[in-house]
């Protein structure tokens, strides 16, 4: 009987480090997809920035930042 407790104990030791292995892995893939959200995010807002610049400007300035463009 401890024969087979002992056995249990190793099997359940291999099941819960591959459940904690695939958990980690899958943790790693969310973190690259935040960061590329992130960038996206911040790309998006610099965009929403200038386009508040652009309509909150004086209608000189305005033609002004168009013509740039």
């Amino acid at each position: 009987m401890d024969i087979f407790v002992f056995i249990l104990a190793i099997v359940a030791l291999g099941i819960i480090g591959d459940v904690v292995k695939k958990n980690i892995n899958s943790k790693d893939k969310t973190v690259s997809l935040d960061e590329e959200s992130r960038a996206r995010f911040e790309d998006l807002e610099q965009r929403i920035i200038t386009l508040e610049r652009i309509v909150t400007d004086q209608k000189t300035q305005l033609k002004q930042t168009i013509d740039s463009l």
